[in-house]
């Protein structure tokens, strides 16, 4: 089920609102890779007719968010081990570049957005490791992946490309369905690594593109590879193996 803060409004049409809305839970991490998404629920949910529901889901197929299954339902996209790689090579690539021109041309409020977001990720890594309440270490990392989400977008936009932006969120929102092992892996560890990220404000600080290029690269080499790992162990555990293609899916 969607938020109830997702319900559609402020949107040219109901359909445009109910896409943007799925997408969003989608690129949030609401629903899970494979999950069946029926769209009677969705409709009672969004409070919409079942028509702009229907025609949201043909537009998040052809941007390969969903797969549709029946005319009553469709499930959350999910990607091989490859393809969530590729995504990260195309990030590294577009962040890499991103990163240099935000050092060289950020704006002063820009930098101290990032300075703050940095800031309450060190509060909530370090709330994450001192509180061993289950509901209370749930609501330090849901903070800490929402902060995360704040620090490369607030890059990007210190950058000052609209289509990296825009380019990016799109590759984010392909693996939102995954932010749930992201998750998993913070819980279980009740850690989140901050080197690169102290790593690429000393960049700021030192107006040091190259180096923060280097750190945002290093950064997302980590977050893909503990990614790939949590994903390949739970695979194995579940046997989910598709043999005659030899790529691993996680449905």
């Amino acid at each position: 089920m969607l938020d109830e803060g997702l319900r559609p409004m402020g949107h040219n049409t109901i359909q445009e609102a109910v896409t943007d809305n799925i997408r969003k839970a989608i690129s949030e991490g609401q629903f899970l890779p494979g999950e069946k998404l029926n769209y009677s629920e969705l409709a009672r949910s969004m409070e919409v007719s079942i028509t702009p529901i229907r025609e949201a889901m043909r537009v998040l197929d052809a941007q390969g968010l969903v797969a549709i299954s029946t005319y009553k339902s469709a499930s959350v996209a999910s990607l091989t081990i490859e393809e969530i790689q590729q995504i990260y090579e195309i990030r590294k690539t577009l962040e890499c570049v991103a990163i240099r021109e935000a050092v060289n041309n950020i704006e002063p409020d820009t930098l101290e957005r990032l300075k703050q977001v940095v800031a309450d990720l060190d509060e909530a890594a370090a709330a994450l490791s001192r509180d061993a309440d289950p509901e209370t270490v749930k609501i330090n990392v849901m903070n800490i992946q929402d902060l995360h989400r704040q620090f490369h977008k607030i890059i990007l936009i210190g950058a000052g490309n609209k289509f990296q932006l825009r380019i990016v969120e799109f590759l984010r929102g392909h693996l939102g369905p995954y932010f749930s092992f992201s998750a998993k892996v913070i819980s279980e560890s009740r850690q989140f690594r901050m080197d690169e990220h102290h790593g690429i404000m000393n960049a700021f600080a030192e107006k040091d593109a190259g180096l923060a290029a280097s750190q945002m690269r290093k950064h997302l080499d980590i977050t893909c590879e503990t990614l790939v790992d949590y994903i390949l162990k739970q695979t194995a555990r579940q046997s989910v193996t598709n043999k005659k293609v030899g790529k691993v899916y996680v449905n």
